[in-house]
This record gives structure tokens, sequence and C-alpha cells, in this order.
């Protein structure tokens, strides 16, 4: 059946298939791409999944839709269907778990390290919503679709993250109060993945906040808006829906159901005049929401997705970028009293690409009210009032040039000194001159790249991994940033064990696989001389079976040639690199559908499958024979095995409700569940380290086990709250472990030097590494009502954390977050609201940790 080669006989060695990542093709050219790849007869499925815009029967709106289906089938294949409140009390079992041993534990420790950060200094994960502090151009804060919300105080130069304690890092939108900028609004839930948890408050310009409703009241946030007359009267567009609170945000009222994302505009002259436009149609109240008109846009005929702008130049001129019904823009409409009446005034200028319901931004300028600029693929501008629309950037150009802007623009929004700032797949890009010129300089310290899947040569010399929306990136373990390899959409990404990792895998989306064996630098032509780089044999009946949107395959680390792919119902399995690639069950095999594969560690002929029905498949001979688990487990997520016992395997499962660890001593025939105090979160990834120590990675973060399972504690110093889709345990002797999240880029920590027995020291002034040293916590003690101060040094540029836990080792507070330079730094914070007694200052920065005693008296 198989024919086991040297890899590099497998395909000719020829330059990377794909364009270089410098240019970016336009629509003639993809439409022309479909057309080849047709003929190649590649397959429908793979003709509709391969390429980023193509017509939209086939293309993103499809594309974004199944990728959401896809997510969806795992947040929900667990018992319990409710998972926003499951998601709240699987956090409070998180938080609850004890810091191990935090009063005793050795100082400076391990701690987790991030993995260079934002990609090429210029491209980041996708934020959602941008809001400024009127009392300086240099502060920002910035919501992000799965990174949480950020602040910066010095213009984008560093960012620190405030929410890294919250039950949702999904935002939608933040906004601060016009008259008190102190307080701030933040919204939960992106409207294009993941959902949230409600709004938070926050009365001190972020450093504390409230949850102030959940997510029953407010759905995924659109817009937060403050009536700027009396600015306790709040509204939050959701996605289905606008709802109004009078008293700051502590009650809400729905005051219009609408959907397909709705957006709107208050009249700052009028604030009960209200504008909305949604489900097709453009509303308006004079009466702060209480009733509304009937469509006033009528004449524009059939619309799709519509954002808006009011001119504060003059409110009653008013912008809509209006969606056609197919996806294609309709083009720029105009109102010019109040919302009163349309006109279509820029008609059939196509900026969207077909995606109006995706990306469609409108923002009109402060300084006239002629000008206004609208968003899809690229900015347009106008300076006549909406007669003609000009180009103002191109995706398609180099990062590096000055009309550069990344594609898919969600929101436009002028600072209060005049700048513009556009927020798109690849973060945020400023233009001071109405989008001229474009600046993506706020990217360069935000860590918010959304990773489908990653992994790190076996010396740990450089990580390499998939991200939404922003292809497959790569960084030597040395490096500031990422470097994009691959285009697209990239999904999960595997490098050989064995050879010196020159080998390196990864994907698009469906079935397709690329190989690179220059560690990532360049990648092979695809099957049959194609020049699209897809490893998946022509006449593979993967290719027409199809797969699912991020396809599930696994490599074995003991030969990094063989691999096993899930297609829909059938695996499939090369011990060739992908040169011949063969099904290894039939259809029917599977119950329940096929959802996930491991090839054993140190036996490849063992290969354990998962699936949708809660049953497990093992095959010991490659697929000759299959024997099903005599017992379920759930939707298996994970797997893995003890490199010197095929038969040892462990599972985690996704979804809530029930257990999420299981283990195995006779190759998956029988399963148990030895855990007491894993709490019910959605988990997707499993690693064993050769020590014994287990980890498993969950919605919220990290924990280890070193009994085999049976206790778990939490690894959380220097890793925020954050979406773990993938664990590697790698290096020479397998002494680091690399966390990639879905929000908050790639982290890594030194399991070797965590402690695994009591040690009664506490000597914070003795750092371990010398990257981390903390100089003084004073006063101390310190009055429940008083002040603390941390002073700190640290050898290297990056984040610092500070966080309080009792006695117990529970986490009662986050004391602070800062972007730390160089040198030395402090500190300041209040205790107010902790009882009298002893506690725990724990600092990580620069994959440290260190603790620090305190007494509040």
């Amino acid at each position: 059946m198989f024919y086991k080669l040297p890899y590099y006989m497998s395909r000719a060695y020829c330059k990377q298939g794909f364009l270089p990542t410098s240019f970016k093709m336009n629509r003639f050219h993809i439409f022309i791409l479909v057309l080849f790849i047709s003929f190649l007869s590649f397959g429908t499925a793979l003709a509709q999944e391969t390429n980023p815009l193509i017509p939209k029967k086939w293309g993103l709106e499809q594309r974004l839709l199944e990728r959401q289906k896809y997510e969806d089938s795992w947040r929900y294949s667990g018992p319990d269907s409710n998972i926003d409140e499951a998601r709240k009390r699987g956090l409070q079992q998180f938080l609850s778990i004890k810091r191990k041993n935090t009063s005793q534990q050795i100082q400076n420790t391990s701690a987790w390290e991030q993995v260079a950060g934002s990609q090429e200094g210029s491209v980041s994960g996708r934020p959602s919503g941008i809001a400024f502090d009127p009392r300086s151009n240099n502060t920002i804060y910035l919501a992000t679709s799965g990174g949480g919300l950020w602040k910066t105080t010095d213009a984008g130069e560093s960012w620190f993250s405030l929410s890294d304690t919250w039950s949702s890092y999904a935002m939608g939108d933040v906004e601060v109060d016009p008259k008190n900028p102190d307080i701030v609004y933040a919204g939960t839930g992106d409207l294009h993945d993941q959902p949230g948890d409600g709004m938070y408050k926050s009365t001190d310009a972020g450093l504390n906040w409230t949850h102030i409703t959940n997510s029953l009241v407010v759905g995924r946030t659109s817009q937060i808006i403050i009536d700027p007359v009396n600015t306790n009267i709040v509204y939050c567009v959701t996605s289905q829906r606008v709802v109004k609170s009078t008293n700051g945000g502590d009650s809400w009222v729905s005051k219009l159901t609408i959907g397909n994302s709705p957006h709107m505009v208050i009249d700052p002259t009028n604030p009960n005049t209200l504008v909305v436009a949604g489900d097709g149609s453009i509303v308006r109240s004079t009466d702060g929401g209480e009733t509304w008109t009937d469509d006033l846009a009528s004449n524009i005929g059939s619309k799709g997705r519509i954002t808006m702008a009011l001119s504060k130049k003059d409110p009653s001129k008013l912008y809509a970028s209006v969606g056609g019904t197919n996806g294609a823009s309709r083009g720029l409409a105009r109102s010019i009293d109040s919302g009163k009446t349309w006109t279509l005034s820029a008609p059939n200028t196509e900026y969207m690409g077909q995606q109006a319901w995706y990306d469609n931004a409108c923002a009109a300028s402060p300084a006239s009210a002629k000008i206004a600029v609208v968003g899809g693929l690229d900015v347009w501008n106008t300076n006549d009032s909406g007669k003609t629309l000009v180009k103002k950037s191109e995706w398609t150009r180099p990062n590096s040039a000055g009309d550069f802007c990344h594609a898919d623009i969600h929101v436009l929004e002028y600072s209060p000194s005049g700048d513009l700032f556009a927020l798109t797949d690849g973060g945020i890009f400023m233009s001071k001159y109405n989008g001229a010129s474009w600046t993506q300089k706020y990217n360069a310290k935000l860590s918010t790249l959304l990773f489908v899947g990653a992994d790190a040569a076996a010396d740990f010399s450089y990580v390499i991994g998939g991200c939404q929306d922003n292809g497959v990136n790569k960084a030597d373990i040395t490096d500031p940033y990422f470097k994009q390899v691959r285009g697209g959409d990239g999904g999960r990404t595997f490098v050989a064990q064995t050879g010196g990792s020159d080998i390196a895998y990864s994907t698009y989306i469906g079935a397709t696989l690329f190989v690179s064996l220059t560690r990532g630098t360049t990648w092979q032509g695809g099957a049959g001389g194609t020049s699209d780089g897809n490893m998946i044999p022509l006449n593979s009946s993967l290719r027409t079976e199809g797969a699912p949107f991020y396809m599930f395959y696994d490599v074995c680390e003991s030969e990094g040639s063989a691999i096993a792919l899930c297609g829909n119902s059938r695996l499939y399995y090369s011990l060739d690199g992908c040169s011949t690639l063969d099904p290894i069950s039939k259809s029917g095999t599977f119950n329940g559908g096929l959802r996930t594969v491991h090839i054993a560690k140190g036996d490849l002929s063992v290969v354990y499958a998962g699936t949708g029905g809660g049953y497990t498949y093992t095959t010991k001979d490659i697929g000759e024979t299959w024997t099903r688990s005599t017992n379920k487990i759930g939707t298996a997520a994970g797997f893995t095995t003890d490199f010197n016992d095929a038969c040892k395997v462990y599972a985690v499962t996704s979804g809530f409700g029930g257990k999420h660890f299981f283990r195995s001593a006779d190759c998956g025939t029988t399963w148990e569940s030895p855990d007491v105090n894993l709490p019910d979160l959605d988990t997707r990834t499993i690693a064993r380290a050769p020590n014994g120590d287990l980890f498993i990675g969950h919605t919220y973060g990290v924990m280890r086990s070193i009994d085999n399972g049976v206790t778990w504690e939490s690894l959380r110093d220097g890793l925020p709250l954050c979406d773990v889709r993938k664990l590697q345990v790698r290096g020479t002797s397998g002494e680091y472990l690399m966390a990639a999240t879905y929000g908050r880029g790639i982290f890594r920590i030194n399991i070797a030097e965590l402690p695994r027995t009591i040690v009664n020291s506490v000597d914070a002034s003795a750092p371990k590494n010398n990257k981390l040293k903390v100089t003084s916590l004073s006063p101390n003690p310190v009055t429940a009502t008083g002040t603390l101060t941390l002073n700190y040094e640290v050898k290297d540029d990056g984040e610092l954390r500070a966080e309080i836990y009792d006695e117990a080792g529970k986490q009662v507070r986050t004391f602070g977050v800062t972007y730390a330079i160089s040198g030395i730094g402090k500190l300041e914070g209040a205790v107010s609201g902790l009882t009298s007694g002893a506690y725990f200052m724990v600092i990580t920065a620069n994959g440290e940790a260190a603790v620090q005693k305190f007494i509040i008296g």
C-alpha cells in the first residue's frame, strides 16, 4: 500500500508555489486562478476554498459562515448547549483552583514568555472597536476580536492589556465618556467570530472594571454610543437590536429589534434623534428610541448591510455605505436632512469585494461636511459630498508602501485630532490625510494574532503557526516579529521533529497541505506540478471528499514523513510526506463523523481517531483493522501518547458539560477519567512531557498534572486568560511547552524549571536568570485604604504583570499590567476592597516569576 521513500525524493525542490507575500492578487488574477484550477480538475470544493476573493456564491461569505459553523461544531459538541452560562461556571472553577504552593514557591521560577509578537511589526489580529481619550492624543483604547481590550498611553509605542481576568476576550467595541474620560465602557462579543459576555465598565481609566451586564442583555457588540449631553444615557448596538441605559449601565431596556448587524448614529445637537440602519432599512427616532419610523431609504431599493456616519461639522449631513443583498456594494448614500430622506450619491462603486456583510465601514470628516470615507477591501473617500468616490488605499501593495492598508476594513473612525483610523483584518492603520497615506506603527507591539495551530522546531530554534485571515507565520526564537511565509487563511502547522526540523507542514482551508523543506522559508510546488502548492495528490479522493474547514491532521514525532489527514468521513495516511496518500478507513467506519487523529509518537503503525459520535477508534496496523472503544468519551479534540508505549494514550474533549480528560492503558479500548478538579471548559489540546507531566489547553489557559491526570494546577504566571488552541512540548530535552492562542499570539514556558516540590524559600531579591528583580514592595504592611508601590528591574523590554493571591493560593486581583522598558520601573495600585491579612504579589516578566509577601493591616 505504501512506499517509504526519502522525503527529498518525493517532490522536486522548487520555489514557493504561491506568489511572494509582498505581492497580493487582485480580483482579475483570482478569477483567472479559479478558471485554471477548474481546468485542472481540482474539484469544486477546493476551488471554492482556496481563493480569498471568489464570486459570492462560492466566496468569502460562505467561507466565513463555514468557519463559524466549524468553530461552533467544537464549542457546542458537549452535553451542555448553554455555553454562555457554562463558560462562566467553568471560568469560576478555573479561577478557584489554587496557585500551587504560593507561599512556599521558590523565587524567580519559570513563567510564560511571548514568542515574537505582531507580523513584521505591521500586522496584528483583527480589532473591532477603538476609542480615544479626549485629554490626550496618545491615549487610545482598542477592542480586539479575540485578544481582549488594550490601552496605549504613548500612541501605540507600547500597549498593555486591560481584560486579562474577564470572562470574555472576544470584544466588540469600546467607548470613553466625553465628559468624564475616566469612565470607559467595553462591550464583548465579536460580530464575525466568538460570542461574548455582556459589558464591562471602568471608572478609573481602565485600571479596575465592573461587569455591568451579561450576554442575555448585550449579545455580540457592534457599537457603544454615549449621549454627548447626558452621559448617563448609553446605547449598545448588538448584532440583533439596540438596548439603552439611562443610569450609566446599571440597567438596560431593549428599544429596537433589528438584525443584519445594525449600525447607529446620534445627533450631538439633539441626542434624542437616532438613526439606525439594519435589515436592509434605515429607520429614525426623535424620542430617544421610544418610537421608530419605517424605512426612510426605500427609494434606494433592496439593501443589505449598511454602516453610517454623521458629520460633526454639520449634523444634518449623514452618509451611508450601502451593501447589496448579494454582498456587492450599492454605493454611498447621503442625507441632508438628518436622515429623513436619502439619495444614492455615488452608486455602483465596488469597494466591498462582494462581502458587504463582512467589511463595510463609513466615517465623516470632522473638518468638512463634504468629506467622507468608506471602506471594504480598500478605503475610498469623497471630497464633494458623495458625488464621486476616489480610491485611497491599495491592499495588494507591499506592506511597506505608503498607500498600503490591510484588506477587510471593519471600522473607520476619526480621532479628536482629526486622524483617520482604519480597523482591518490586519490590525490598525492610521492616515493623517483622509486616506492619502497610511502608517501601521500601531500594530508593532500588539500581540493579537489568532493562531489556529502552531509548532516549534525540535530544538525550539523557530516556531511556525497558521493564523485566521493572516496566513502562516514563522519566527526564529530571537525574532521580535513574525514573518508571513504563506498567505490566505492559515490552519494547523507541524514541524518534523526528526532530521533537523527542516521540514514544515501547513494548511489553508479544506483539503490542502503545503510542505517546506527549508524550515518554512520556501515551499514545494503542488501535486503534479500545479502552482497552487497543494501537495495532496491530484488523484486522491480526499480532494473530492473534502475536509473540515480547518483540516485536522497529525505528523508522527518519530518519523516526519508519516502524516494522517482527516477527511469528512475517512482517514488518509502517507508515509512519504504526501507524495502518495491512501485512505485507511472506509466510509461508515467512524460513527458520528471523523474529527481528530493522532499517530502514536513512537510507533507510526498505531493511529487514534476521535469522532463526533463520542467513541474513539484505534488501528495498530495502519488501517488494516480498527477497534472501537467500549465506552464513549465525547468529541475528542486532541490525543497524546507515551513515546515509549504507544498504548498509553491520553485524550481531551471539546464543548461544555461532563469530563474533559481521559486516559487509557490499552490502546484506547477502555477509557477512564480520574481527574478531580479540572474545570468544565472547552478543551482542545493536550501534550505530554518526557518526564510524564501532562498539559491541557482550554478556553481560558493551560493546566498541568504531575500525577498522571488526577490533580491539576493552573499554569498562569505570565499567561493571560486566553483561548489555547495548541500545545507542544519541544526543546532538545523537552524542556519547553509552547502554547498557541486564538487572539494572544504564541507563548512558551520552561517546564524544566517549574517547581515540583515544596521549597521553603521566599527571597524576592534573588533573580534566577537575572531577567527580573523585585527591589521593593512598600509600604509593608499597607493599610486597607492604602496604595502599594512595586519597584522592579527587568533585563529586556516586554509585558510585566503583577497579580495578588491570598494565603490559600487563590488570585484575588490583578494589581497591574504594563509594558516594561529595560531597566528600573514601578507599578502603583490600591488594595481597597481586600480584607486584612497576608497576601502574595506574583510578578511575571521576561519568562520569570517572582513572589513578594505583604500584609494588609
